[in-house]
């Protein structure tokens, strides 16, 4: 979790509340995607947001992240 917080630049708290179910914000998601390699599908909308793939990404990072 420390080495994966270096290389983000993601607090290690924020990570660790993230593998317990809680959101993360774009800026983090995006680094996190990025570190493993995601592409981020961006869909506009009124308020530009992401379309919510947290899930997707949490389900990904808990299955490479205790290796």
């Amino acid at each position: 979790m420390r080495r994966l917080s270096i290389n983000t630049g993601i607090n290690r708290l924020c990570l660790t509340r993230f593998l317990e179910g809680f959101q993360m914000t774009s800026d983090n998601i995006d680094k996190l995607a990025d570190f493993f390699g995601l592409g981020l599908a961006h869909f506009g909308n009124e308020q530009n947001q992401y379309i919510n793939i947290g899930r997707y990404v949490t389900l990904f990072f808990r299955k490479h992240a205790r290796k």
